[in-house]
């Protein structure tokens, strides 16, 4: 015996979408779907399709219902499904938990909570309380200095490096003798993040002509210049 049936309807609810008032040729399983058994397979007091709003047509093999449509208050935030509960985006939407950003707890142990008060969530959809390096109140470089503006190392508030450029840090990195813009020539401003000499401005000869730098070297065009 054949696994499948073939038959045409007039009927308009045996799939979403059917408005042309016509009849349609169908071939449909004999093994029954969950949305086409006559069975609540999932409790709700609904069956098949239409009726269970959890089912998009008869070949639709699951009567569940997401966590956004199905009446039960998932995450326990006394909210309930679309749109009544924040953690949820649409009725198809099955994860009711709200973002760390809108869940009325203090994820991050900063003292303040949620969108807008938390510094760290840039709105009510963000999953991260954790405020970015420069606007924590920690000096996480350990220079001294903390946060934006008072750490050279932020760029803003949302900055979540306080690493400090090498041309603004205190240190001699490429042991030059110099340290930092504007003392260090290799430094173009205090936002550079390489103390490295150009090789015209380094005190080595690194062709190997017997000549060094800008403007011995004819190799070279200027101090800038990082090519003898």
């Amino acid at each position: 015996m054949s696994q499948h049936v073939l038959f045409t309807s007039l009927a308009t609810n045996l799939v979403p979408g059917d408005t042309n008032r016509s009849g349609d040729v169908f071939i449909r399983h004999r093994i029954a779907t969950m949305c086409s058994d006559g069975t609540d397979n999932d409790g709700d007091a609904l069956v098949d399709f239409p009726d269970d709003p959890d089912c998009t047509s008869l070949a639709d093999n699951s009567e569940v219902n997401p966590q956004c449509n199905d009446g039960r208050d998932n995450d326990g935030d006394g909210a309930i499904d679309y749109p009544a509960d924040p953690g949820c985006t649409s009725l198809a939407d099955n994860n009711e938990p709200n973002p760390q950003c809108n869940d009325g707890r203090d994820n991050d142990s900063d003292g303040v909570t949620d969108y807008p008060g938390d510094p760290g969530c840039t709105s009510l959809a963000d999953n991260s309380e954790v405020n970015p390096q420069c606007n924590d109140g920690r000096d996480n470089d350990s220079d001294g200095v903390t946060d934006y503006p008072g750490d050279p190392g932020c760029t803003s508030l949302a900055d979540n490096s306080e690493v400090n450029p090498q041309c603004n840090d205190g240190r001699d990195n490429d042991g030059d003798g110099d340290g930092d813009y504007p003392n260090d020539p290799g430094c173009a401003s205090l936002a550079d993040n390489s103390e490295v000499n150009a090789q015209c401005n380094d005190g080595q000869d690194n062709d190997g002509d017997g000549l060094t730098d800008f403007p011995g070297d004819p190799g070279c065009r200027n101090l800038g210049d990082n090519s003898e």
